[in-house]
């Protein structure tokens, strides 16, 4: 979106090319490309399942000329609209819930983590600290 901010062009890159970005050219850059970017066989593979029924993710109806749903993918789907997330075939998130770990229990985990960083931070709060290269 910042380029059709920055352009003033709301056709400047397209989500197909945003998606291709993301994923193949995004595998190229890091020299995997043979291992990850798209779906193919062979290939590791990471996908998830949007659920479209969200005003933010409308008109989802296509004509013979345009298909919006590319577009509300790649500039308007959010976190919060994924279903399901599956990860080398195995399924992680199903209907919006971890199916391999309790969330209570890394709920209750970050929490108590977050504490302990809290009551550290206390001991060390107000005092100077060395700063490197000066």
């Amino acid at each position: 979106l910042l380029q059709k901010n920055a352009l003033l062009d709301a056709s400047a890159l397209p989500a197909a090319q945003v998606l291709r970005m993301a994923t193949i050219e995004g595998a190229k850059v890091l020299g995997l490309e043979k291992e990850i970017g798209s779906i193919e066989v062979g290939k590791s593979a990471d996908l998830v399942l949007i659920d479209l029924q969200k005003p933010h993710l409308m008109p989802i109806i296509a004509d013979e000329e345009e298909n919006p749903v590319l577009w509300n993918l790649v500039f308007s789907a959010r976190a919060s609209d994924v279903d399901t997330v599956i990860i080398d075939g195995e399924c992680i998130v199903e209907k919006r819930k971890a199916v391999k770990v309790s969330e209570e229990d890394v709920l209750t985990f970050v929490m108590q983590k977050t504490k302990d960083l809290l009551d550290r931070r206390k001991k060390v709060k107000g005092k100077a600290v060395a700063m490197i290269g000066k």
